[in-house]
Parts: structure tokens; C-alpha cells; sequence
């Protein structure tokens, strides 16, 4: 009998073995799938749109990398790249192994962006698998493989900020179900602690989760505080929170500081108008603005009926439908939680008396009240990017999949109708297919060409990195000596230039004296050209420069340098020049003392092309206002180009101004043109497609065939330039660019190479001679005439 017992268990005990087993490779099966599916969809993104799904922000996380490998010239945590963003700095150690591996560039940098988004990916499917079904874990993984544009993007984006700490949400969410629906262990509550820790650290828009989990908890067990767990848990956070705790005792308390403000100015400031203003905002304009859908196929306008505003409020509804049906079917749940929040024991609920999808709700409700309390307000017109632009709602953007499938899929949600099921279908079909054709976009253009040139981007920018010293610190002597510890010669011009060559512009004043006699002799002389153009753009930029200014400048100016001051007044000036524009001469004749002139005009070419593209009866009216003896020194300014460094990552993605790949457009500006000044022209137009090339090789391509011929050496050299001045960083590069081309015109192009490349490096030989054994021998001559012009 005892045998037989025995027995019984042991095929019970094999059989229940047998069907967990079953169970987890059921499980693994349907993850390691959808996680290779999710790989393929990202990495075709990466190698063949990595320009359209780049933030200029991540490349101050690769600034953290490089400097962690070649040498930090400032202390670590001065490097996070705002008080409350520690995220930035985690990004940018996550980063140091791929650049190891794979060298120093942007897709190396954007490897950290897909690894914490495959992670993330992985969270969502083992929590929904775990607290819900596998049908609504799998049809949310599709979701997420095919989301709106603005989620692929911030996808693979090594941000460190608003979208990886969903990371951290998640993770927490997943613990904290695991101990109040499964099963408690002190061990949880102490790694509860540590993400939650972390997680504020990373940076603050974990608040909301970390609320959502003290209110369950307190709604769960009043007396939570007073249990040992909870000791556990604030120990554990306190440990989590360490980074953040050792960068304000040793940076005055700087992270109380959010943009500008103390965190506490942006509560107290707020009243209940702005709260409801920012909460009509949050649902009005904030919530549909994320999803930012197009269609590449049949191309409709953006505000078109069918355009990308109809189809993203179509998922927008989607969602709110799916929202209120999910609350109105748990509303007993929701009334427990809202009885539990009075303070009273017997007012406390039990785990397991609510339904699981009351978290998730109560989570969106927290971070909207959390964000609409804030009172911050953002300026949505700074942002061209939907990356950027609706980032600060980027915590709960996850979510919006999620509570779509619960609602179609989940056990307690679903309608039990002989129609239910289709519809159901039909719905996730067409959501579905709306991100599969939207994203679509990301790779349908130019795809072999743009993956065979991914790996040319650096994956850093020194430039950024003088941008947050100056906007972080006081400019205060001790940054610019740090400075001169950046090995590499053309990191610290570029740092130098984002800085405002020793003097941040947001603090710049009449004393200009002092930096004149003290601030920039603390500035390696082989960079005072660029010091003094700089100031020169300042001073007419902030003081408007007069002639009583000049006549004092010239007790403190280089005689030497004193071409590079003027071209910088020019420059600014250039930017200044309205629709009147003999007023404006008038103006700048009262300035700008006779010897200076032709610097002066030299700097407003310079700028004055992309008022010849975009406005060209203004750019006419002004060279007819001009004296004739300028024209020359103005149409070589406008030869010459602006350096790559001082432009905005976006604009190097969309044309050429409003002239775009219409060359009937540009031709006929050119027909106003005088014949003598139309070579110079074309080169600048050369530099501008130059810079631009990598993004669409094949349409810039046909534009450059189609230029007159006569033109064409001109047009070419001009490429070259862009190309060099932009990438002579990786000479190989290059040459795989120009590759491209019609070999016809590769020795104008290589010539014109030569002469970005020196411009690139300061026209010094150091930072571009070991490179230049990957020219093809055959148009190395065509190379070294153009280093020598350029001098």
C-alpha cells in the first residue's frame, strides 16, 4: 500500500516536473522569439537610419566615454551633463566597453540605446507573461516592435534620461508585484529599494513610480513604516541612491536644482490655474503629440485629413477608450484603493482583494498629477524632434500598448461577445500595421548606401561638452585651465568654441577688457583666431559694437588678430540684417572704421548664403546696397562656408534651405547671380551638399549631375570641403563617400578635401598627416594641393 502511495506521488510529482517544464520553454520560446524579432527591427534601424533616430544630446554621453578611456581632464561627476540627470553619466560608462570593442563611433554609442531598450523589452514580456496571459504579452511585444516613430527612436537613443528610466519603472513594477501578488521575501524588498534608489538617481521623472509604490504599500499595511521590511527597503534605497548623495555633499547641493530653479520654486510657484492649464495640455497636446505617425506611402500632408495628425489621434482613442473601459470595469478595485488611503487600519486592503491592473492605472494618474503639480512648462517650439519634444512624457508612453491589450486580451477585461474576438483582432491588426508602415519610413530610403556609411559618425562632440560647462558653471578660470588637460588638440579647440572661448555667452558683459587682458591668455595662442571671432560675434550680439567700442578695443586687441575680431562683428551682423537693407548698411558704416571693411564684409558672406537660398530677393537688395568694392570679399566669404561645428546636428538632414534637391530653384537664383561671382556660388553650395551627403547619398547625387557643366569643378570642390571639414576625422570615410561620385570629378573633390581637412585641424599637419595614407595614391597630389591652398 505504501509502495503504491509512494509510487502515485512520484508519476504526480514527474508529471506536474513535465508540465512546468512544458510551461517554461513555452514561455522562453515565445521570448527568445519576439526578442530576436525586436533585434532584427532595431538593428535594421540602426544600420539603415541611424541619422534619422540621432539625438545631438547623446553625443555628450560619448564626450564621458572617450574622456574615460583617453584620460579625464575633470573630476567624474562634473561630467553629468545636468544636476538631475545621472542617467547621463551611466549612459556614458555603459558606453565604454563598445567603444572598446567597436571603436569611438555613433553606432557604438547607440549599441547601449538597444542593449537597455532590449532589456526593457524583455521586463514588459516577463511582467504582462507573469501578472496577466501570454496573449496579452505577446500581442504588447509586437506593439513594442512596431510602435509610433517617436518610441523606435528613443528606442536605440543612449539618452540616459526620460526614456531609459522606464528601465528602472519596470523593474520595480515587476518586484513589487512579485512581492505583494506572489510572495514576500525580505531579499525583494532590499532590491526594491536599490532600483528605486537608483532609479532617482538615474533621474527624477522616476518619482512618480516610486510614489505609485509607497501609496500601494501604505493602502496595503498602514503600519508599513514600522516594519522591518521597510527599514530593509529605505536602507537598500539609501544604497541605490549613493551617486546621488556623494555629488551634492560634493557639489553644494546642486541636484535640489531643476532648470535654474530649486525643485521646491517649481510646487510652490504653481496655483490651481496652471495645474488645470497643464493638465488640459497633458491630454490635449502632450499625449497625442508622442505618437507623431506618417504615412511613406501614399505621402499625405502632416495636417491633411489622413496625415500623421489624423492617424495619431486614431491610436490616441484607441488608448483612451481602452483606459476608461479598464477603469470603469476595475472601479470596485479603484474605490478600495481610494477608501484605503484614510489612515485608518481597518481601511487597509488586502493584495489580493484588488485587480492587477489597478496599478498601472493608478501609476498614469499619479504621473500626471505629479507632472501637472510641477507647473514646469515646456517650450515645445525649441524642439523640431519628436524625440525631443514630447520626452518629458516618455515615462508613461509604454504603458499606452500595454493597457490597449490588457483591455482587448486581459482575463478580467474581456468581453465574452461572438464578436469580440474579431473586432479584438481587427483593432490590433490595424494598430499593428499603422507602426509597421509608419516605420517603414526609417528604412525605405537609400537603405544599402545608408548602412554601408553608418560606421562613419563619431559617436562624441567636443563641442557639447563646452556647451554644458558654460551653461552648468560660472565660467570661473579653474574650467578653462581643465580645459588644456583634453589630450587631443582638436577636442579642445571644439570644447573651447561650445565654451565661448573662456567666457560662457549667457554671462557675457561690457568686460570685455578683462577678457581681452587676462581670460584668454589662460587659451593656447594657436586658438586666439578663433577667441577673437568669437568675442567679435559677442559684442555685437550682446552690446551691439560701435565705433566708441572699437576705439577702446584697440588698447587691447592683437593688431595681428584684429581681421578675426571684425569677421566675427560681420558675422553676427550678417544674421541681423532685416528687410531694409541700405538702414542696416548705414548702420554698420557707423561701426566699423575704413581699415576694417574687408574683414568686416568677409564675416557677413560667411552667413549671408542661407539668406541667398531662403530669401534671395532680400540677399539682391542688400549686394545692390553694397559698395561695389566689397562684392568680391563678400562673395569669397560666402566661398569659403561656416565650419560644421557651429551648426545644429538637424540641419544636416533636410536640403539645403528651401532650395532642397530643386535644382530649377537653385538655377534660377544663380540667373541673378553676375557671371564672375557664380563659381564662388557653386562652391559654397558644394560645402553645403558636402556636409549633407552622408544623409541621402543617392538624391544628392542626381542633383549634383545635374549642374551645368562649366559649374561642376567649382560644385565639386566645394563637396569635397563639406565632406573633409565635417569627417576628416576618419579619412577613410571620405574616400568611402566620395566613392559615390562620378569618378570624373574626383581630383577637384579630393582638392577640395585638402582644404576641409586642414580647415578641420586648425591648419595643422599633426591631427590629419598619419591619415593620409588611406588616400587613393592616385589623388594624393590633388590632396596635398588642396592643404597647401588652404594655408
Amino acid at each position: 500500500m505504501q509502495i503504491n502511495i509512494l509510487v502515485r506521488k512520484w508519476v504526480l510529482a514527474k508529471m506536474n516536473m513535465s508540465r512546468a517544464i512544458r510551461i517554461v520553454n513555452s514561455r522562453y520560446a515565445y521570448l527568445v522569439g519576439l526578442t530576436l524579432l525586436y533585434l532584427l527591427v532595431r538593428l535594421l534601424v540602426l544600420f539603415c537610419a541611424i541619422d534619422l533616430v540621432s539625438l545631438d544630446e547623446e553625443l555628450y554621453r560619448g564626450n564621458i566615454s572617450k574622456e574615460l578611456i583617453s584620460g579625464q581632464a575633470f573630476p567624474f561627476f562634473d561630467y553629468q551633463r545636468s544636476e538631475y540627470e545621472g542617467g547621463s553619466l551611466v549612459s556614458g560608462i555603459l558606453a565604454v566597453p563598445f567603444f572598446l570593442l567597436f571603436g569611438d563611433k555613433l553606432i557604438s554609442l547607440k549599441f547601449v540605446g538597444l542593449l537597455t531598450g532590449t532589456g526593457l523589452f524583455i521586463l514588459w514580456y516577463l511582467f504582462l507573461d507573469r501578472f496577466f496571459n501570454r496573449r496579452v504579452a505577446v500581442w504588447t511585444s509586437l506593439l513594442l516592435i512596431f510602435p509610433q516613430p517617436g518610441w523606435i527612436k528613443a528606442s536605440v537613443s543612449n539618452y540616459g534620461a526620460l526614456y531609459e528610466v522606464n528601465f528602472f519603472t519596470m523593474m520595480a513594477v515587476l518586484i513589487f508585484y512579485q512581492i505583494f501578488f506572489v510572495r514576500k521575501k525580505k531579499v525583494l524588498f532590499g532590491l526594491l529599494g536599490v532600483v528605486c534608489g537608483f532609479g532617482m538617481f538615474f533621474h527624477y521623472s522616476f518619482l512618480p513610480t516610486l510614489l505609485t509604490i509607497i501609496l500601494f504599500w501604505y493602502i496595503f499595511d498602514k503600519k508599513f513604516f514600522l516594519k522591518s521590511e521597510f527599514f530593509i527597503f529605505a536602507a537598500a534605497f539609501l544604497t541605490g541612491l549613493a551617486p546621488w548623495i556623494w555629488y551634492n555633499l560634493t557639489h553644494n547641493f546642486q541636484g535640489l536644482i531643476v532648470c535654474d530653479h530649486l525643485l521646491s520654486h517649481w510646487f510652490a510657484g504653481n496655483n490651481p490655474v496652471n495645474f488645470f492649464l497643464r493638465l488640459k495640455n497633458f491630454f490635449t497636446i502632450d499625449m497625442p503629440g508622442i505618437f507623431t505617425f506618417s504615412d511613406p506611402i501614399l505621402e499625405f500632408e502632416p495636417q491633411a485629413l489622413l496625415g500623421h495628425w489624423f492617424l495619431s489621434r486614431i491610436y490616441y482613442f484607441v488608448f483612451v477608450i481602452s483606459f476608461c473601459a479598464l477603469s470603469w470595469l476595475n472601479r470596485r478595485s479603484l474605490l478600495k484603493i481610494i477608501r484605503g488611503i484614510i489612515p485608518l487600519p481597518r481601511f487597509s486592503v488586502l493584495p489580493q482583494e484588488i485587480s492587477k491592473e489597478v496599478f498601472l492605472l493608478v501609476f498614469f494618474a499619479v504621473f500626471v498629477f505629479t507632472l501637472s503639480l510641477s507647473g514646469i512648462q515646456f517650450n515645445m517650439s525649441y524642439y523640431e524632434s519628436s524625440v525631443f519634444r514630447y520626452r518629458h512624457v516618455a515615462p508613461v508612453g509604454l504603458f499606452i500598448p500595454a493597457m490597449i491589450v490588457i483591455f482587448l486580451y486581459g482575463k478580467r477585461t474581456q468581453f465574452r461577445s461572438f464578436f469580440a474576438p474579431y473586432l479584438n483582432f481587427c483593432i490590433m491588426a490595424f494598430l499593428l500595421g499603422l507602426g509597421l508602415v509608419s516605420n517603414f519610413n526609417f528604412i525605405s530610403k537609400d537603405p544599402l548606401h545608408k548602412a554601408a556609411l553608418s560606421g562613419i559618425y563619431r559617436g562624441y562632440n567636443y563641442y557639447d561638452l563646452g556647451r554644458v560647462i558654460a551653461w552648468r558653471f560660472d565660467g570661473s578660470s579653474r574650467w578653462v585651465d581643465s580645459i588644456k588637460g583634453i589630450k587631443d588638440g582638436e577636442a579642445r579647440r571644439y570644447c573651447y568654441s561650445g565654451m565661448g572661448w573662456g567666457y560662457a555667452e549667457d554671462k557675457f558683459d561690457n568686460d570685455y577688457r578683462l577678457y581681452l587682458s587676462t581670460w584668454i591668455h589662460k587659451i593656447e595662442r594657436n586658438y586666439w583666431p578663433y577667441a577673437y571671432e568669437w568675442m567679435g560675434e559677442a559684442l555685437e550680439r550682446e552690446l551691439r559694437y560701435d565705433k566708441a567700442t572699437g576705439a577702446e578695443l584697440k588698447n587691447y586687441l592683437d593688431p595681428k588678430l584684429a581681421s578675426y575680431f571684425y569677421s566675427g562683428v560681420g558675422r553676427q551682423a550678417a544674421r541681423e540684417v532685416h528687410d531694409n537693407p541700405k538702414h542696416a548698411l548705414m548702420d554698420f558704416r557707423k561701426k566699423i572704421d575704413e581699415e576694417y571693411e574687408p574683414f568686416f564684409y568677409s564675416g557677413m558672406g560667411i552667413e549671408l548664403f542661407d539668406v541667398l537660398v531662403d530669401q534671395p530677393e532680400k540677399f539682391f537688395r542688400f549686394m545692390n546696397a553694397v559698395d561695389k568694392r566689397f562684392e568680391p570679399v563678400i562673395y569669397a566669404g560666402l566661398a569659403q562656408g561656416k565650419e560644421y561645428y557651429r551648426c545644429i546636428y538637424d540641419d544636416f538632414g533636410f536640403g539645403i534651405g528651401k532650395v532642397g534637391y530643386n535644382i530649377g530653384t537653385w538655377k534660377m537664383i544663380m540667373s541673378k547671380i553676375e557671371e564672375k561671382y557664380k563659381p564662388l556660388c557653386y562652391q559654397r553650395l558644394g560645402i553645403e551638399v558636402g556636409w549633407r551627403f552622408i544623409h541621402d547619398v543617392t538624391k544628392y547625387v542626381l542633383f549634383l549631375r545635374a549642374v551645368d557643366q562649366e559649374y561642376r569643378p567649382y560644385l565639386y570642390r566645394g563637396l569635397g570641403t563639406g565632406i573633409g571639414w565635417r569627417f576628416a576625422y576618419n579619412i577613410e570615410g571620405c574616400t568611402k563617400l566620395i566613392r559615390y561620385t562620378d569618378q570624373i570629378f574626383w581630383p577637384y573633390i579630393y582638392e577640395g578635401l585638402g582644404v576641409g581637412v586642414m580647415r578641420r585641424y586648425n591648419y595643422e599637419t599633426e591631427g590629419w598627416v598619419h591619415e593620409a595614407g588611406k588616400i587613393p595614391l592616385d589623388y594624393r597630389s590633388y590632396f596635398y594641393r588642396g592643404t597647401r591652398d588652404a594655408r
